[in-house]
């Protein structure tokens, strides 16, 4: 499993391959938003972020998100990540150019 953080309006996607990872704990937030993607339920999350269903803005609220992603395959785990981020880039233009990184293995 790995963790992707997304930071928006400074457009940020990062990658954590370790749960225990301490920068994990320092986003955390009250009320964070936290969206699982796993074999049960990619295909109604992808069609949530297709739709416009996840909001992203400068109010604290919306404007970061974790994806926990579980696939038991870390290259197709990091692929989907890469996809919610072109999927956000068509919404959100602070997304265009942003390089998906990896903090942690």
């Amino acid at each position: 499993m790995i963790q992707a953080y997304i930071n928006y309006p400074n457009p940020r996607v990062r990658v954590h391959g370790s749960y225990s990872c301490s920068t994990i704990q320092q986003h955390q937030k009250e009320g964070q938003r936290i969206i699982e993607l796993t074999p049960r339920s990619i295909s109604e999350e992808l069609l949530r972020f297709e739709s416009g269903h996840y909001k992203f803005g400068a109010e604290q609220s919306i404007n970061d998100m974790w994806l926990r992603v579980e696939f038991k395959d870390r290259i197709f785990e990091v692929a989907v990540v890469r996809y919610v981020q072109s999927i956000l880039a068509r919404r959100y233009s602070p997304f265009r150019d942003v390089v998906v990184d990896t903090h942690c293995q």
